[in-house]
């Protein structure tokens, strides 16, 4: 917040919070002006340490590692479901979700409290759930890029080879090459 004396000086005014004793800003020049702040007393609100925790991102997301989580059968869904109403309170967007293939329980537990697939590897899943009932989800597509290779070779003649598909119906010619192995 700026704060101005009327003359054309102004000054960077900071809020502080639990700070007990009284803020006051000075403008020294002809004029002197104190502001006086009210301090701001946040009550400290009890979070529960049996909520899952994770990683948060720049829109307001969180990801969950299971390799990183304490949590047995018997209370995932109490603490799933405590962690759920901890997120919302807290202005969460999106959760998500990457589930070890070593903690596979989980994945129905949470398709069940609405979360939904995203991608999967060889040893992980990645299920998300937006939290805000007003906006739709603005998530990413999964991975789907496809990337290829061509090249064109040339013999002494000046002639290109060329090659066919092996599963066409008819004669389809291009250039040799291929798709890049996902790595």
């Amino acid at each position: 917040m700026i704060v101005s004396s009327g003359k054309g000086q102004s000054s960077l005014l900071s809020q502080h919070y639990l700070d007990p004793t009284p803020f006051t800003l000075r403008c020294i020049k002809k004029n002197v002006l104190i502001f006086r702040i009210s301090t701001v007393h946040k009550s400290a609100r009890h979070v529960s340490q049996d909520i899952f925790t994770g990683d948060k991102d720049r829109f307001k997301g969180l990801t969950i590692d299971s390799n990183k989580q304490k949590c047995t059968q018997n209370n995932f869904l109490n603490k799933l479901e405590e962690s759920l109403s901890e997120w919302t309170s807290q202005g969460h967007r999106c959760i998500w979700f990457r589930v070890s293939i070593k903690q596979a329980f989980w994945v129905p537990l949470l398709a069940e409290k609405g979360f939904n697939f995203h991608h999967a590897r060889d040893d992980f899943v990645m299920m998300y759930k937006w939290l805000p009932l007003d906006s739709e989800p603005n998530l990413p597509p999964p991975c789907h890029t496809n990337l290829g290779v061509g090249a064109m070779v040339f013999n002494k003649r000046d002639q290109i080879l060329a090659i066919s598909e092996k599963h066409y119906e008819y004669p389809h010619w291009k250039l040799p090459g291929g798709y890049v192995e996902r790595g």
